[in-house]
This record gives C-alpha cells, structure tokens and sequence, in this order.
C-alpha cells in the first residue's frame, strides 16, 4: 500500500502550456465551462493543462485521512486508502471507470481492527464502479459497490455492497478535494454467520490526481 506523491502548486487563473494551444475557458451562470470537454485539468508547474479527449488518463483517489468500518462491536481502522481507474470522459461532467482499490497500513500491512488484522478489498466486477464529477461540485461513486471484508483471527469473511457513495468537491480551480458522506454497506449471501449486517464507511476528503502523458503525477482541477 503506498501514498500517491502530490505535486504542490497554488491555483493560478487556468492556463495551458504552449504546445497544447488550449485557452481558458470562460465561467458563465448555467455552464461553468465554455466548453464542457475542458472542465477539467491537471495542476502542473502552476500552469492548469486541460486532460486530452483522445486518451484515458489514470486517475487516483487517495484518503487524507484514515479510513474507518464500522459495523456494531466490529471496528476496522485502515490509516490508508485508494481507490484507481481511468478517465472516460469529461464531456459535460468527469466520468471513471474504477478498476481496484487499496486499504491497509502505511508499511504495506492489512488494517486493524476490534478483533485482530482484516483485509478490506473492492471487487469492481462484473460492473466496476463509476465516479462522477458533475461541474455544479457534486460527485458519486456509482454502483454496486462490492467489498469484501477478512478477519482471520475471528474467522470471518464477510461481503457487503452499497448502491453508491455521494460527496462535493470544490470547483475554485485549486487541487480538488472531494468530501465523501458516509455510506451504508449491506451484508450479502456468502458471509460467514458472525459477519455484521451493516457496514458505515466513515466520512472523509480524498485528493484526486492524475497521470499525464510525458509528465507524470499531477492533481486534479476544476477550470471555472
């Protein structure tokens, strides 16, 4: 389990670099973008590089804080979590394809938790989840979502899914935060008898980033 690298930079007016050829688009009442494909963009060397249309560009979810199950007497604390997918589109709003998810300790182990180490992992199949970037500042993590939760030492194995996790993020052309609500996870067939019927996934702020060709990790933007 590891921690996305963040590249630093203050929000500066959006901006493109030169071999690009794009321009900032212009915020208006109805539409926040001039064009809706530009939305969004990546926060390099101070300067805001629209995402190119024509390529699906890897975007990671990365927790500030840790995250936290909760189901009855069966706590689990994971001090880190991610999910990653891919960019497909950002015409009229961000759409990815979420692909996997991490959650464990900051030295690579599983998380803790009431009853001894558990495992916490997404099952994005046969439909993965889907995040949804909307340019009014609202986002959802469509669904199902599937996890599967471990305890070895309590000999549990237990499967829990939600419809979908909704949150806001800001739209100020700074590095976007987005503020998660705490979802409900219900317990489904296949888990062992001890397992909890409910699962809450604590509220917490992810920092999105993503890959752009030719220059590596950057965060995620809003152009307004």
């Amino acid at each position: 389990m590891f921690r996305i690298k963040m590249i630093a930079g203050s929000g500066l007016a959006a901006l493109a670099l030169a071999a690009i050829g794009a321009t900032a688009p212009v915020a208006s009442a109805k539409n926040p973008c001039k064009a809706p494909i530009e939305c969004y963009g990546a926060l390099l060397n101070n300067h805001i590089v629209p995402l190119p249309p024509d390529k699906e560009s890897i975007i990671n979810i990365v927790a500030e804080h840790e995250v936290q199950f909760t189901g009855g007497p069966v706590v689990v604390n994971c001090p880190q979590g991610q999910f990653n997918g891919s960019i497909q589109s950002t015409d009229g709003g961000l759409q990815a394809a979420i692909s996997g998810a991490g959650f464990g300790a900051a030295s690579g182990g599983p998380c803790g938790s009431s009853m001894g180490g558990a495992e916490v992992s997404l099952n994005p199949q046969p439909f993965p989840p889907k995040l949804v970037l909307k340019p009014n500042g609202k986002a959802e993590l469509t669904g199902p979502i599937s996890l599967e939760l471990r305890i070895d030492a309590a000999g549990l194995d237990c499967f829990y899914s939600t419809k979908s996790i909704k949150g806001t993020y800001n739209t100020d052309e700074e590095s976007i935060k987005l503020g998660s609500k705490p979802p409900k996870f219900t317990g489904q067939e296949g888990s062992s008898p001890g397992c909890q019927k409910k699962l809450t996934l604590s509220p917490n702020t992810w920092d999105l980033s993503v890959s752009v060709p030719g220059a590596g990790e950057a965060p995620l933007v809003f152009i307004g």
